[in-house]
């Protein structure tokens, strides 16, 4: 090699790594289109933490009651002392494509999750699953909310 293009070389070298780099940087940064959700599961009728294997549905509205689902799964959930882990969008990806607000209903083992008065209980989301939309909202910070919840439902032995 001539020592005298050696400088031109390595100029080269380097233009063409940072092309490459910034070509698949974006590929390679792609948000998660699963949104991690944890609970706790307790029999409403003796308050015991349940343990063994759940069915669980869980669908996404845009209104926090009526409606259409706009996304559903349904998960073999393993509960263990009450406590529940589940990825949403493992079955069905979340292919959602407006920020705005989203509301989480389940049912557990065919029953649907009600509130004290019996109305279908909803769960507004908020950071967890907003951050979905983060290459698409500039950064735009959405509150904080902790996606621990703790439900009750009857469990028939």
């Amino acid at each position: 090699m001539n020592t005298t293009n050696k400088p031109i070389y390595v100029l080269c070298l380097i233009s063409v790594l940072i092309f490459c780099l910034s070509v698949a940087g974006p590929g390679m940064a792609q948000v998660s289109k699963k949104l991690n959700y944890q609970g706790y599961l307790q029999d409403s009728l003796t308050g015991t933490p349940v343990t063994g294997t759940v069915q669980m549905e869980f669908a996404l509205y845009d209104v926090p009651t009526g409606g259409s689902p706009l996304w559903n799964e349904t998960q073999q959930v393993m509960v263990n002392a009450g406590r529940y882990s589940v990825h949403l969008g493992a079955v069905t990806p979340l292919n959602l494509t407006e920020v705005k607000p989203y509301y989480l209903g389940i049912k557990i083992d065919g029953e649907v999750l009600t509130d004290d008065n019996g109305v279908e209980y909803r769960e507004e989301l908020t950071s967890g699953l907003y951050s979905l939309f983060s290459g698409a909202t500039g950064g735009t910070d959405f509150p904080i909310q902790d996606l621990r919840k703790s439900h009750s439902y009857s469990r028939v032995p």
